[in-house]
Parts: C-alpha cells; sequence; structure tokens
C-alpha cells in the first residue's frame, strides 16, 4: 500500500505556514488612545488642586490678617501701664537759731552774727502732718546742719564776709558743705535772715 507523500510549505514572509490566520488577516493593532472618560478624570483633578490651593492661600491670608488685626487691637485695648508721674519737691523752711561764730582773722577778736533759713526740698508726696517727719528739721540732722553752719563760718574772715558778694559767696559755700555732709540735706536755698560782722 502506497503512502501519500507529505508536501511540507515553506514559511511565508510573515514566517507563519500557509494556513490561514486570522489575525494576520486582520486589521493591524492600534495604539490605545485615552479614552475621554481617563481625559475628563486627569481635569477634574487638577482643577480640584487649583481650587484647594487657591483656598488654602486665601485662608492663610485671613488668618495672618486677623491674628495681626486681633493683636493691634489688643494692644489699643490694653490699657497701657504708664508710670505714675513723680511731682516734683517741694521746699519747706527750716529757721536755725542765730549763730555767733569767732572768725579766722589774725588776733582771734573778730566774730559774725548770722542768722539763716535753711529752705529744703522734700517729696512732694508728704502730707502738712507729716511735713515734720519728711524735713530734716529733727534732732539730729538739725545739729548737723549747725555743726556743718558754725565750721564754715568760722574759717571766714572778717574782710572776706564785708567784701561785695561776701554773702552770696558765703551761701554757695553753706549750700555745698550742707549737701555734702549728709544728702538728706537737700538745700534749695538760703536765706540770710540777720548779718552782724565785728572785726
Amino acid at each position: 500500500m502506497a503512502t501519500k507523500p507529505t508536501i511540507l510549505k515553506s514559511p511565508n514572509a510573515s514566517g507563519t505556514s500557509g494556513a490561514p490566520n486570522p489575525a494576520a488577516n486582520a486589521a493591524p493593532a492600534q495604539a490605545p488612545t485615552p479614552s475621554s472618560g481617563g481625559m475628563l478624570r486627569w481635569i477634574l483633578i487638577g482643577a480640584g488642586s487649583l481650587v484647594l490651593l487657591g483656598a488654602l492661600g486665601i485662608g492663610g491670608w485671613l488668618f495672618l490678617h486677623k491674628h495681626a488685626h486681633g493683636a493691634a487691637a489688643s494692644a489699643k485695648a490694653a490699657p497701657a501701664k504708664t508710670e505714675k508721674p513723680t511731682a516734683p519737691p517741694v521746699t519747706v523752711e527750716m529757721a536755725m537759731e542765730p549763730f555767733v561764730v569767732n572768725l579766722a582773722d589774725a588776733g582771734g577778736h573778730s566774730y559774725a552774727r548770722v542768722g539763716l533759713t535753711l529752705s529744703l526740698l522734700v517729696p512732694a508726696e508728704a502730707k502738712k502732718g507729716e511735713e515734720q517727719q519728711a524735713a530734716p528739721d529733727t534732732g539730729a540732722l538739725r545739729d548737723l546742719a549747725r555743726d556743718t553752719i558754725i565750721t564754715v563760718i568760722s574759717q571766714e574772715q572778717s574782710a572776706d564776709l564785708l567784701a561785695a558778694g561776701g554773702k552770696d559767696r558765703l551761701k554757695q559755700q553753706l549750700k555745698q558743705a550742707l549737701q555734702a555732709r549728709d544728702p538728706r540735706l537737700q538745700v534749695a536755698d538760703i536765706y540770710i535772715t540777720e548779718f552782724l560782722v565785728q572785726s
């Protein structure tokens, strides 16, 4: 019994056998294009992002503006702490009993009789009933003032006291000596109520 010879067909240019291939006969595949639904999704995401960024920017601006405005309003509303202005000191007069002091002239026979009233600065807060306590008009300070005045006058000579401007110079020396001796003796002025020089 004779067998039928098998005929092998050579492959065609497409690399397939001659058997019909439905995929080969079909139209070539095209690149997938984005569908209209996918494009719309990206547009919505972009628009949402812009809206979100705009809302965050406006919200931040409003927050900062409100915070700055609130701080300024609270600064205006809060009463400023001002220190109570201190009133200028007032003066209290302290009359001294007349001084009879030997002067520094040669021979030791010259003396001066001087009456003084000291005008002292005291704090303005001192009330009328407290002026005696506020002013240095108490025992130790009065004695300290008298001692200072006697020391200064006893170093003067009669010719210097009787010279033109001698009394004014004596006032300045007494004022400086009193304030240097004790800071509580804040002397605003010195009034000479009696002045006699015997040479």
